[in-house]
């Protein structure tokens, strides 16, 4: 038995155009108007700039931790834009519940839907671990009718941690239980994902990015790009 997991979002579903425009139309409900170019600058910025600051905890993350480390981004993000008056964690946390936790705005590939049957047919047990708040998880999933589609889903605010952490999949893989030449992850990002997997002892890592969308962030780990999800029936 082998089993693929996968990041959820931006892997599995996707904004129905790209991010940066699902950006420019959450925070133009702000009264935030900015090119797609500007709010992408912008957000790179702000994300490195975050994700360097941030301190966690040594021990496991409490409840709503990712949300908060969003909404402090996503405020940064703001002030970035030219609206420092507007650049509060409030904001901030909603431009990631729409842009996080709002299924309307996202769709599933029908290339997508055909790689989760197919895998399904040919044996494989599929796995969703994902850093994202449980109730979002979860609505996304009754959204895109994808209940019965995992036999495992790990969210990070359940487990404790979140990637890159490799306790995150650590703390899966002890419940999976199955030795880890069998496993594969599937992910988009590849300092959360590819890193995280890597650290964890993962050697089947394949990254998913179809728009290019994470091409800024740098990484030294090795990893297969796949332009199809299909491609990692190739390989694993």
């Amino acid at each position: 038995m082998k089993i693929i997991m996968m990041d959820l979002m931006f892997t599995i579903v996707q904004p129905s155009e790209n991010r940066w425009r699902l950006y420019q139309e959450v925070l133009a409900t702000l009264g935030i108007n900015a090119t797609m170019e500007e709010i992408r600058r912008a957000y790179e910025k702000a994300r490195r700039q975050g994700e360097a600051e941030e301190v966690t905890p040594g021990g496991r993350l409490p409840n709503g931790y990712y949300a908060k480390h969003w909404s402090r981004i996503n405020s940064m993000l703001i002030g970035l834009l030219g609206y420092p008056d507007r650049a509060s964690e409030s904001n901030g946390l909603e431009v990631y519940g729409e842009v996080m936790g709002n299924p309307s705005r996202y769709t599933i590939a029908p290339t997508t839907l055909n790689f989760l049957k197919d895998a399904r047919v040919r044996g494989y047990r599929l796995c969703l671990l994902t850093n994202q708040e449980t109730v979002y998880v979860r609505r996304f999933l009754e959204a895109f009718d994808l209940l019965d589609t995992f036999q495992g889903v790990y969210i990070s605010e359940e487990l404790g941690y979140k990637k890159p952490d490799p306790r995150l999949f650590e703390e899966a893989l002890t419940r999976i239980r199955i030795p880890i030449s069998d496993i594969a992850f599937i992910g988009n990002n590849p300092r959360n994902d590819m890193e995280g997997a890597w650290r964890a002892g993962i050697d089947h890592r394949f990254l998913f990015d179809p728009r290019g969308e994470h091409a800024y962030t740098p990484t030294e780990v090795s990893y297969t790009v796949l332009r199809e999800l299909s491609e990692v029936f190739e390989h694993f």
